[in-house]
């Protein structure tokens, strides 16, 4: 090691060198350089800046879908939703490393913010709960089964004091009746 301890020693293998001389003397051959050009609608530095973009996106939702979790009642969705939070930290971690190829320098990711990805987290962050879209009339009660079908079962079983009668399918009347 050098002085200051922070250097390797270079230390030469015997017949290396003589080695690497015989190869090219049997193995002349040079490759030519590829005159070709690499196409593609966006430069480097407009694909950095999407892809960064990109990279804020996924960590924004895995930090609100961390803090949305404790607020989820149901086991199953809590788990599940505990898998999207690995796989939005998965796919920041590769768009983190795919910028770093891009030479983004870690700090300009870091401090990289963007207002209306901010103002979309913001605005999820602020619903009541995961079951406050029952009330709106575009939600699925079908597909959104599990997230609608606690509070509304919960209703309709106060409504009637006991359990009601085909929970868990979507014939078309929801809630339940308790008949």
């Amino acid at each position: 090691m050098s002085s200051n301890g922070s250097s390797i020693p270079y230390l030469p293998v015997a017949g290396q060198r003589e080695g690497a001389a015989e190869r090219r003397k049997v193995f002349p051959y040079r490759f030519p350089r590829d005159p070709r050009l690499l196409g593609g609608k966006f430069t480097v530095a407009e694909n950095a800046r999407r892809l960064l973009r990109f990279f804020y996106f996924e960590r924004r939702l895995m930090h609100a879908l961390g803090a949305w979790t404790l607020s989820i009642p149901e086991f199953e969705v809590k788990l599940e939703t505990g898998r999207h939070i690995f796989w939005h930290g998965d796919a920041a971690r590769l768009l983190r490393e795919r910028l770093g190829e891009q030479e983004t320098r870690p700090k300009e990711v870091d401090a990289f913010r963007d207002a209306d990805i901010d103002r979309f987290i913001e605005e999820m962050l602020s619903a009541k709960s995961a079951a406050s879209a029952a009330s709106s009339p575009t939600t699925n009660r079908c597909s959104s089964g599990p997230t609608l079908r606690l509070p509304l079962m919960s209703r309709a079983a106060s409504r009637s004091r006991r359990s009601p009668r085909g929970a868990g399918t979507c014939n078309g009347s929801w809630p339940p009746s308790a008949a």
